[in-house]
């Protein structure tokens, strides 16, 4: 189910400025709030002297500190809800009459949902993704669980909030010497080119998409949370045509794939397809010096970024991405 944007945009105007404001204050807690120029201190990192700032045209809050940009779905969201019960909630709060009766509902007849696997505890696994450089908070905000042998459960969502696909990898380090798996999906369920955490990416915002769940991981907690993970690796593309209709609300999307050759070759294959006057992609740096040993380290992807360098420059890398040019064009200078 997909709202149109339009329609989204009528609502935000219907709650109006000064309601959008106050349910953002007391949503985010936020501080030195002031209610008359619609300003606060950012939640989004540390300061003092107030620069988040809402503006009453686009209805969107924007740091000026650290440029983070969000508007009421963003917050809802941020509140643990997922795109479409953020939207609900949006026209509720603007009075405007929706159908949401596909939310929730299997409209697959033939298709095997895969069943919830949550062994209830995830000691385990934040034990794992702690090392990779994950918060608990960011691994509970993309609905990861764990299953009863401590494996990680990616679960993919559909955009009615419907678990359609179940992935699984380790939470230690593969020895494919004993002919371990990297990842694997639900045993007796059925497989669905879906994009991971595309239930909680806002449609009028810069979409990212990865090439790993652990990549699309390492934006959220650098704090870019519009971002996604293609389901079956750099060279599977079926995940273009089934979420066409998706991936067409997008004015802007960036695409971040490993460095290596598969990963160059999977951005080849994307930009052209999804259009190139809208798309632009990260380039990973390929080593990383490191100061404590004074050794060059090899990066791979989005993750390694993440554990090497760190939170801002995974953001630097996203909001530096790369222009690829409109094929057959020749740049004059």
């Amino acid at each position: 189910m997909l709202v149109e944007l339009e329609k989204i945009e009528k609502a935000k105007e219907k709650v109006g400025a000064a309601r959008t404001a106050e349910l953002t204050a007391e949503l985010l807690k936020l501080e030195k709030f002031d209610a008359r120029n619609f300003k606060a201190c950012c939640p989004f990192h540390n300061e003092d002297t107030p620069s988040f700032v809402l503006n009453q045209k686009t209805m969107k809050w924007h740091c000026f500190g650290c440029s983070k940009n969000v508007d009421l779905l963003d917050v809802y969201m941020h509140c643990g809800m997922t795109y479409m019960e953020a939207v609900q909630e949006l026209f509720k709060e603007a009075k405007m009459e929706f159908s949401f009766g596909e939310l929730g509902i299997k409209t697959r007849h033939e298709y095997r949902y895969p069943k919830v696997d949550d062994c209830g505890s995830k000691d385990t696994i934040y034990a794992y993704l702690r090392q990779r450089g994950f918060s608990d908070k960011t691994v509970d905000y993309v609905g990861i669980t764990q299953d009863s042998r401590g494996n990680i459960v990616f679960n993919y969502y559909d955009t009615n909030d419907v678990l359609c696909m179940c992935k699984y990898r380790p939470s230690h380090k593969i020895d494919k010497s004993k002919g371990e798996s990297k990842n694997w999906c639900q045993p007796d369920a059925d497989t669905m080119p879906l994009l991971f955490n595309m239930n909680k990416v806002n449609a009028s915002s810069t979409l990212l998409i990865t090439e790993g769940e652990l990549d699309c991981l390492a934006a959220i907690e650098s704090g870019f949370t519009n971002a996604v993970s293609v389901p079956f690796g750099s060279q599977n593309f079926q995940w273009i045509e089934h979420n066409w209709e998706w991936l067409e609300q997008f004015n802007s999307i960036i695409i971040c794939s490993d460095n290596d050759e598969p990963g160059v070759k999977m951005r080849k294959e994307i930009v052209p397809r999804l259009g190139s006057w809208r798309t632009r992609y990260v380039e990973i740096p390929h080593t990383y010096h490191d100061p404590n040993t004074d050794r060059d380290v090899i990066i791979k992807d989005l993750n390694e970024v993440l554990y090497y360098i760190g939170r801002e420059a995974v953001i630097s890398l996203i909001s530096n991405a790369s222009d690829p040019g409109v094929p057959s064009i020749i740049n004059i200078s």
